[in-house]
């Protein structure tokens, strides 16, 4: 069993009504797999009904918040061709080659410089000069991503319930490395945009390796002074210097995620620097596979209060059958508790 989050407290506590218990007990029943899942890793039982913090809030997504649009933003090729469309002057990578199979790459493209990497899924990258790679073992390594289990299968994809990644067509490609011409630090942004506001921002060095950096900033260019821990792959994470100095604005930072994000109830909004230019990177509906990883529990109430789920897709279009019940008191109950705070 994977170690729980400890349960921030970002709501006070309402007494249920007697159909938010009837929902919750219905709910617990249709997913018990995601429910079990969520006991496993954030501990306790989600409040479902009325999601009440950060975790409730993307469990609550995966369930019922199934907007057509995240089969974009899930398919990284799709999702470049969007942010294109929203920020034209804003680059991204380009896609050197795409198929369905390793087979049908050109050999000196595998051969590198590049990254070799699926269309849909998290992880699913290789960097293609580290050490040369023989076609089978690419073939090997390419099969394991088409049978992913956090998403693709079909009996798995309703465990882990990342929706969006459902009908994402399967595509393998091999994109440029903006690393390889520039001197300059090669930093992540994962950019944090509720409904056009943005709470936060993380940058990270050397984020596809061992010994990652991280630092969380403010919108307004601050470094958070309540510093958490990011993201571990297989190694430590380490904060950035005291005196590291972002090399690009934050301003445009944050417009480019918010013109991207557009007005999206919740993004995170992906942004590389190369040394020289920001970069467009990719867009993420379910963060964390929706279970963020900060113990900062005041920056966790932040985000839960600036996700307003008014402004989902499920609460905005009709929806049909118990779900219409569902959707229609839910809006009545979130009316009633008044206005999100904005970030």
């Amino acid at each position: 069993m994977p170690a729980t989050i400890a349960h921030q407290t970002a709501a006070p506590v309402r007494s249920p009504t007697a159909r938010a218990l009837a929902f919750d007990g219905l709910f617990g029943l249709l997913y018990r797999d995601q429910f079990r899942e969520f006991a496993g890793i954030v501990g306790g039982r989600p409040k479902l009904c009325v999601p009440e913090n950060i975790w409730d809030k993307y469990l609550w997504r995966k369930i019922f918040d199934h907007d057509p649009k995240f089969t974009v933003f899930c398919d990284k090729l799709a999702a470049k061709t969007y942010a294109a469309s929203r920020c034209p002057d804003l680059p991204a990578a380009r896609v050197l080659w795409r198929g369905r199979g390793i087979d049908e790459a050109p050999p000196e493209l595998l051969a590198g410089p590049g990254y070799l990497k699926s269309n849909y899924g998290s992880g699913f990258f290789l960097k293609l000069d580290e050490q040369p790679r023989r076609l089978d073992e690419l073939r090997a390594i390419t099969k394991g991503w088409h049978r992913g289990w956090h998403h693709t299968k079909p009996k798995k994809w309703k465990y882990r319930g990342q929706w969006g990644y459902k009908n994402v067509p399967r595509m393998l490609f091999i994109e440029e490395d903006l690393g390889c011409e520039n001197s300059g630090p090669f930093l992540d942004f994962a950019v944090y945009v509720f409904g056009g506001n943005v709470t936060h921002f993380t940058v990270m060095l050397d984020h596809k390796s061992d010994r990652v950096q991280f630092a969380r900033i403010e919108p307004s260019g601050m470094r958070a002074v309540r510093e958490t821990k990011g993201p571990q792959r297989g190694g430590k994470t380490m904060p950035l210097p005291e005196d590291f100095k972002l090399p690009v604005s934050a301003d445009d930072v944050c417009d480019f995620a918010r013109r991207i994000a557009a007005n999206s109830d919740h993004l995170r909004i992906d942004l590389m620097w190369n040394g020289k230019d920001l970069h467009f990177s990719e867009i993420t509906v379910y963060s964390n596979a929706g279970f963020v990883r900060y113990k900062d529990e005041v920056l966790l109430a932040e985000m839960t209060q600036a996700w307003d789920l008014r402004r989902s897709w499920f609460l905005t279009h009709k929806q049909t059958g118990w779900r219409r019940l569902y959707a229609d008191w839910l809006r009545r109950t979130l009316d009633a508790q008044g206005p999100c705070s904005q970030a």
